[in-house]
């Protein structure tokens, strides 16, 4: 009954508060910094999974970039969506679920991503041995069997292994894998630093990057307001072609 509740229930309060995950994006590269954003949900496995994801698509970076030789734009996330993927199907299926006083975590600081779940390796295990192929010893079989028939996982102790191949095809970081405070993370470092901050440009970067028109538009958007293109244009006082206005405006 446990297990289907985990996996499956429309609503978990007030009997399985345990069964939620603790979402933060902080600004700096520890937990004494400020908060960017802070959620606490509560929801079944897969409802769990869902908000993770878009949390972590919505605080992540990716990089573009061309490759010589290549037509096609090369994108390049700060961790591979199929690593995250199996750090967080392996934080929900192996977490010790009698500990109803802990839960799930996802922090993302400037440096690092990292995903703790509280209960430790089991004894026949090692940190070391994550970075091999393994035994599997789930700490909940049935759901670990369910996330198995719904094709989340192989099932044969691979995950940890697969999380370090994502990461080296995609040019990241390679994992790391810590116990501490009674349960196990999963830390995917950040390839480069990304600020906790979007800082405005600076008056000297605009007079000195951007054309005269280019700042007369920004004059213009400055009231605050939506305006079509054509409202745009019948303020300059010298009129572009509508595509050259829209170049200005998508380089702006």
């Amino acid at each position: 009954i446990n297990a289907a509740v985990v996996l499956y229930a429309k609503d978990v309060l007030p009997n399985y508060p345990h069964c939620m995950i603790r979402m933060a994006r902080f600004r700096g590269t520890d937990k004494l910094a400020d908060f960017l954003d802070n959620q606490r949900v509560y929801g079944n496995a897969f409802h769990l999974l869902s908000v993770a994801s878009e949390f972590v698509q919505r605080h992540l970076p990716v990089a573009s970039f061309l490759e010589p030789g290549k037509m096609q734009r090369v994108d390049q996330p700060a961790v591979p969506a199929l690593a995250l993927r199996e750090a967080l199907i392996n934080a929900i299926s192996h977490r010790d679920y009698t500990n109803r006083s802990a839960s799930v975590s996802l922090a993302i600081y400037d440096n690092r991503l990292e995903l703790w779940n509280n209960g430790v390796l089991p004894p026949e295990l090692k940190i070391d041995d994550l970075k091999k192929r393994h035994e599997s010893y789930p700490r909940n079989e049935v759901i670990a069997t369910i996330f198995h028939e719904r094709g989340l996982v192989e099932g044969w102790g691979t995950g940890t292994v697969r999380m370090m191949e994502y990461c080296q095809k995609n040019g990241t970081p390679a994992p790391e894998f810590q116990e501490y405070s009674g349960g196990f993370a999963v830390v995917f470092p950040f390839k480069e630093p990304m600020g906790g901050i979007v800082k405005e440009p600076s008056q000297n970067m605009l007079r000195n990057e951007l054309t005269s028109r280019q700042r007369e538009i920004l004059k213009i958007l400055s009231v605050g307001e939506k305006m079509a293109v054509g409202d745009i244009s019948v303020q300059l006082q010298e009129k572009p072609a509508p595509r050259t206005l829209r170049d200005d405006l998508a380089r702006l």
